[in-house]
């Protein structure tokens, strides 16, 4: 089978997914579409695995579309035939009024209250800065925490100890590379995602047509 002819029945099937998402299985779709990269040059493999992932990413919207759409219409019309009940049909079962008094409970409060001890307080100004780094660094733990099922902290750990290993910076290609070599199950996906969520600096190469790109450390950058 050539290329274009794995291209073109990987985009059929990606295609039919979309028009029928309830019945798409995402993991045969992906393992398929990872056995296409592998027919390509390295630098096809990169191009290629942005399309996957928006096209796999369109699919997932268009399931959870159908499965919102589908649990709606189902409470809808179970909605629509649910019985009116009035008030007067449930005045005998409902207080008008209701009385309580707070008077024991204020008073042991401020029992409480005057047995405990002045303590100082620990109010302060908080810099704008400084609450902005911790909102950020909240916001990344949160993605890694997302991430944990995929082993994330892992792939960025084995991307920072290959960059330590081989000078700190590289191409985006070679690094692909060292790495699957490293460790075959380093996908194109698992080291996209170590490289955005690792905090890792991607640099443009300096002629303006070159493709290339560089990754780096970023205490580097």
């Amino acid at each position: 089978m050539t290329k274009q002819q794995a291209a073109f029945e990987f985009k059929m099937a990606v295609e039919q997914a979309i028009a029928h998402p309830e019945t798409a299985d995402l993991k045969q779709l992906w393992h398929y579409a990872e056995q296409q990269f592998a027919r390509l040059e390295r630098e096809e493999q990169l191009r290629a695995a942005g399309e996957a992932i928006a096209q796999l990413s369109e699919i997932h919207f268009s399931r959870a579309e159908w499965m919102l759409n589908a649990w709606e219409q189902r409470w809808s019309d179970r909605l629509a035939t649910e019985p009116v009940l009035t008030e007067d049909m449930l005045s005998s079962f409902l207080r008008q009024t209701m009385s309580l008094g707070l008077e024991e409970m204020l008073e042991n409060f401020l029992q409480t209250r005057s047995r405990l001890e002045p303590e100082d307080s620990v109010v302060g100004e908080v810099e704008k800065e400084a609450l902005l780094d911790w909102l950020d660094q909240e916001e990344h733990e949160k993605a890694l925490a997302v991430a944990h099922d995929e082993h994330v902290s892992e792939w960025v750990q084995l991307i920072q100890t290959w960059l330590e290993a081989h000078g700190r910076k590289t191409r985006f290609s070679e690094l692909v590379c060292g790495l699957q070599q490293q460790d075959p199950r380093m996908t194109l996906v698992a080291i996209w995602l170590g490289l955005l969520l690792g905090g890792f600096t991607l640099q443009p190469a300096e002629q303006f047509y070159d493709t290339h790109f560089f990754i780096s450390l970023s205490s580097d950058s």
